[in-house]
């Protein structure tokens, strides 16, 4: 067949096509008479005669098929806004399937927020009464897709529209709606609208859609070794363009979303590093220039811009990509992945049935090796030092010093030392005094003790300096912070170096901690003695033993009874079984709790008993799970006891976990089933609670004899 013949056969197949359609009627095929009418309606529908309006838009509806496209019009022309939203009413009640694009584009681009509204309730009502084959392409029914065609008159109303709001309002319909093809619109209007809000919602919108395209690419190579084609693909031509619009934005509100969308964008290549690629090296030498590239363009914001929200943004991100980068464990990123691909709003952009563990599901090796060039790490630190020093924003200079504590050395805490003796902010101090606690030496230890000795600083100051020498754990300066206590005039920072004196296992130090144990204050004493827990010897437990028995406080033999028992294990027995009959029910609880935690056998007849009798409901509940704790035959029978007579419903439930996880299921069987024929009629309750607890005690009872077999 020749061209001429296949034209002529083209041209019949579209007449065909053209005759078999159904009509549509248009403002063309309207009487100039009905035309004139319908207008002269859609006029009236602004007057604030209620009777007049009611008129009119009833004969409207009765006009139908013939008043859409008039309405249409009106909907997106008509200055007054009460036109509009009346227009939008009318069209629900038509039912006609053309206004879903005028409706849709409405309630994203009208001037006014209540026609928008009407126009969001009206294409609901529109779309809940058609089918999805009556709606075909043109709208989806949970409004994730809609007719490219009002896509398309967003990006021309983004591009054309005079008014700003309306401009701001096509950006953010197409960050929702819109796809990759829409991205060179976007990049135009962010780098040459003469409004600042609109070249805002623009790059928003750009990071939107640009994050998902990305993302789904580094899943593709990462799990199934997919390479997209050609050398300029799309991740390093989105990060160019992004990079170049931060670069010549005058406004710094748009620098700053630009630079947060160029962070985000970026965020899975520095995630998944550049030596995961294995024999991909064409990616991998892209993915290092993804990499330098973003890092360049952070490290010049830090250094040259001249907003400090700006700088500050830098240095977060500064932070935040090179972490990811250098300092991840196998799962983070396999999670990081997995999470963001499945709350991605686009299905074609994720896999479906994406499994918890891609790598070993699809029996493919998922090894995250940092890169070990320090030359790419270099520059950042000394960035991050330099902006510590000398920026003149107090939030830049304290986003710095974090940025160190995760990325630093131990080196850079000398920088941080020399600096502390200029700066006059207090967040700066106290995110400098965490970091150097992070960073460590013995240098390091030191300046923070004269930080807390120095008494013109901040109790907060204080008390992050020795929380920071006890994350050193240098021991000559914890001992030296220990001859300090009994001076120290501030009892919230009393309190947090009883904390430090914890960490920290030395005689001189449980001294401190023993004479602490006999402090007038009762938060002191018991902070003391919880610290004498982890620092123990023979006065310290000694002092222990006369706190449970002799002090005032219920916080503190309370305290006592779990320091006691975490010194001594299984030979607080006697002491803790002695404490199940304490006047308080604080001390009675820990007791409880202490001696489920060891298992002690002993301790079986005692916490029956405090199960049975004790009016304290929080007492009894530890008691009985101690007793599910502990097990054995004797525990049966109470914990059944408990869940059919006690009152309390938080002891119950804790009386049945702990019977369900019992180690003897064969004796709790026997005794629920010999217990069910009184509890049907007397306790029905309890007996639908024990008699649905019998399949789970059966699997147990099957479970252990198959593995015996």
């Amino acid at each position: 067949m020749n061209s001429r013949h296949f034209r002529l056969c083209l041209l019949g197949a579209c007449l065909v096509l053209v005759f078999l359609s159904p009509p549509r009627l248009s403002e063309s095929r309207v009487s100039f008479e009905e035309r004139r009418e319908i207008r002269a309606l859609i006029y009236s529908l602004g007057t604030s005669d209620n009777t007049l309006f009611l008129k009119n838009s009833r004969a409207l509806r009765e006009k139908g098929a013939e008043a859409v496209p008039f309405l249409l019009s009106a909907l997106r022309l008509n200055p007054n806004p009460r036109v509009r939203y009346q227009v939008a009413r009318v069209l629900a009640q038509i039912r006609d399937d053309r206004a879903v694009d005028a409706l849709f584009q409405a309630s994203k681009l009208d001037p006014d927020d209540a026609v928008r509204k009407v126009s969001k309730a009206s294409l609901d009502a529109l779309i809940e009464k058609r089918s999805t084959s009556q709606l075909g392409d043109r709208v989806s029914k949970d409004y994730r897709r809609f007719d490219r065609r009002s896509i398309f008159s967003f990006r021309n109303r983004l591009k054309t529209d005079r008014r700003p709001s309306v401009r701001q309002r096509a950006a953010q319909a197409l960050a929702e709606y819109g796809d990759e093809r829409d991205l060179d619109a976007l990049l135009e209007v962010a780098k040459g609208d003469s409004v600042a809000a609109v070249r805002l919602e623009a790059a928003k919108a750009i990071t939107e859609i640009a994050y998902s395209v990305v993302l789904s690419a580094e899943y593709r190579v990462t799990y199934y070794g997919t390479l997209s084609d050609g050398p300029d693909s799309f991740r390093e031509r989105m990060v160019r363009s992004l990079i170049n619009l931060v670069r010549e934005e005058p406004d710094a509100s748009v620098r700053l979303e630009i630079l947060k969308g160029l962070t985000r964008l970026v965020f899975p290549t520095f995630l998944i590093g550049e030596e995961v690629f294995g024999p991909l090296l064409s990616l991998k030498a892209r993915s290092r220039e993804v990499i330098v590239r973003a890092r360049d363009c952070l490290l010049s914001l830090v250094r040259g811009d001249k907003n400090p929200s700006v700088r500050k943004e830098a240095v977060i991100s500064l932070s935040k990509l090179f972490t990811a980068l250098f300092d991840k464990g196998d799962e983070t990123a396999d999670e990081e992945l997995r999470r963001s691909l499945l709350r991605g709003r686009r299905p074609h952009y994720f896999y479906p049935n994406l499994p918890g563990k891609i790598g070993r599901f699809y029996g493919r090796s998922f090894v995250y090796v940092p890169s070990r060039a320090e030359h790419l790490l270099k520059p950042v630190r000394n960035a991050l030092s330099k902006a510590y020093s000398t920026d003149p924003d107090p939030g830049v200079r304290r986003e710095a010093v974090i940025g160190l504590s995760l990325l630093g050395r131990k080196k850079d805490s000398s920088a941080i030392l020399n600096h502390l003796r200029y700066e006059r902010s207090e967040d700066v101090w106290l995110a400098s005094v965490e970091t150097l606690g992070q960073l460590g030496g013995g240098a390091a230890a030191e300046a923070l003790l004269g930080v807390y000795r120095r008494p013109s600083n901040s109790v907060n100051l204080r008390k992050a300096a020795v929380m920071s020498i006890a994350r050193i754990g240098t021991r000559k300066v914890i001992r030296n912070l220990a001859t300090y206590l009994p001076r120290e005039p501030s009892r919230e920072v009393k309190l947090v170096i009883l904390e430090a004196l914890g960490y920290q296992r030395d005689d001189r130090i449980a001294a401190v901690l023993a004479r602490a144990c006999r402090d007038k204050d009762v938060q002191v004493r018991v902070a003391a003695a919880t610290a004498a827990g982890h620092n123990f010897t023979d006065k310290t437990i000694s002092v222990l033993k006369g706190l449970l028995k002799d002090d005032p406080d219920e916080k503190v033999r309370a305290a006592a009874c779990t320091s006691l028992s975490e010194a001594l294990g299984k030979k607080a027995a006697d002491l803790l079984i002695a404490a199940l009959n304490d006047s308080a029910p604080a001390v009675r609880r820990a007791a409880a709790v202490e001696l489920g935690l060891h298992s002690i056998a002993k301790s079986l007849n005692p916490l029956v008993s405090t199960l049975l009798n004790d009016l304290d409901l929080d007492v009894r509940a530890e008691a009985a799970t101690a007793l599910g704790s502990i097990g054995g035959e004797k525990s049966v029978r109470p914990l059944i006891a408990a869940v059919t007579h006690d009152w309390s419903s938080f002891v119950r439930s804790h009386a049945l976990e702990a019977l369900l996880k019992t180690d003897e299921p064969r004796t709790a069987i026997i005794a629920i089933l010999a217990a069910l024929p009184k509890l049907a009629t007397e306790y029905p309750r309890a007996y639908l609670e024990l008699n649905n607890a019998l399949p789970h005690l059966r699997q147990r009872v099957h479970g252990r004899d198959l593995r015996d077999r």
